[in-house]
């Protein structure tokens, strides 16, 4: 996982602020043409059509009436109906008094307000029913927010690589007229919407990935957050019941297919790697991998040495010769700028290169 704050820390600022304003002119700005409108499907089959001027008004009116279809009919719960939309309008309040200023919570408020979420589960099954109101109204705000910022976003942040694998590469590229390609990366939610609603459309709850991480992740909840930092541990070579293995032992392998790759790192950074798949999807590079190796065997130091020697003015040092060989973006300032940058770097220091 690569660290997005440590990269981007001087574009983050200025694209969250356009992404605030957004929000704040989203929710309030009064249509023009056609009110919002929300349909309430009953158990008897009939239906009744609400309309709204804002999207701010919407999500009030809807989140009550997905309430009401939502609490069971029973005597305990038709008491509490009045309390929990107390509960609701105290939540939607919490959100929309400043939204502009909550959808731009840093990585740390984030935390804080998905704390306070299961906390709020906890206290009470009340709180149950409060979330799930809010889930169908905040997914529709998060696409209103995609459809106007997305593009902006992973143009100006500009992450060239997913954050979360470090495989694949996410440039976005816009058509300029109508059935140009179009292709960028995903906003994966890391605390997922479904489970906390009102972090729909954070900005620092949105983490630009691609497909395979944001769909494999899914629903689950990861422990390291790229805002906050990236993994501080390392990828590496391993046998087949998942110890590492030393440096001879990964110059001696001669077939891909003995290749296993395991990670060393804390546990929440184990079980993330785990959530997201890397070491087997990493092992899936053995093709990659075993090219490293014989490129470890094949460029040692006397190599390096000739080569300096051969092109005089070209290369002049071991750390020319380590770009030339292994490419110039493995240390940590611009790992998000290629594939794999990190797991290269990891494996060379596993077999004692280093630039």
């Amino acid at each position: 996982m690569i660290n997005i704050q440590y990269l981007h820390s001087h574009h983050l600022d200025g694209i969250c602020q356009a992404w605030k304003d957004a929000a704040k002119v989203l929710v309030e700005k009064k249509t023009t043409t056609k009110k919002y409108a929300y349909t309430q499907k009953y158990a008897d089959g009939t239906s009744q059509t609400f309309l709204y001027d804002t999207l701010k008004d919407k999500i009030y009116g809807s989140c009550e009436l997905i309430l009401e279809g939502l609490i069971p009919d029973d005597t305990f719960f038709d008491t509490n109906f009045e309390v929990s939309c107390g509960l609701l309008k105290e939540e939607l309040d919490f959100v929309f008094t400043d939204i502009w200023t909550y959808v731009g919570k840093d990585w740390l408020q984030v935390k804080e307000d998905a704390d306070r979420c299961d906390n709020n589960k906890k206290d009470t099954c009340l709180y149950f029913y409060v979330y799930n109101a809010l889930k169908e109204p905040f997914e529709e705000l998060y696409k209103y927010m995609q459809e106007l910022m997305q593009d902006m976003v992973f143009t100006e942040l500009n992450i060239r690589t997913c954050p979360y694998c470090n495989r694949q590469y996410t440039f976005t590229l816009k058509p300029n007229k109508k059935g140009e390609p179009h292709t960028s990366p995903e906003f994966d939610h890391f605390y997922p919407k479904s489970l906390y609603p009102t972090l729909a459309i954070s900005f620092y709850n949105l983490v630009p990935s691609c497909h395979c991480c944001n769909h494999g992740k899914g629903q689950k909840r990861l422990h390291i957050n790229p805002y906050e930092k990236g993994f501080q541990g390392d990828f590496c070579i391993v046998n087949k019941d998942g110890y590492r293995l030393n440096i001879k032992e990964v110059l001696d392998i001669k077939d891909e297919k003995d290749i296993y790759v395991g990670y060393n790192g804390t546990l929440d950074e184990r079980e993330d790697v785990r959530i997201l798949g890397l070491d087997q999807l990493y092992t899936m590079h053995s093709d990659y991998i075993q090219e490293i190796i014989d490129n470890v065997n094949d460029y040692n130091e006397a190599s390096a040495n000739g080569l300096i020697d051969s092109f005089q003015g070209i290369y002049n040092t071991p750390q020319q010769i380590y770009d030339f060989v292994w490419g110039r973006h493995l240390e940590l300032a611009e790992q998000e700028l290629r594939p794999l940058s990190k797991f290269t770097k990891d494996i060379l220091e596993q077999v004692g290169v280093k630039r």
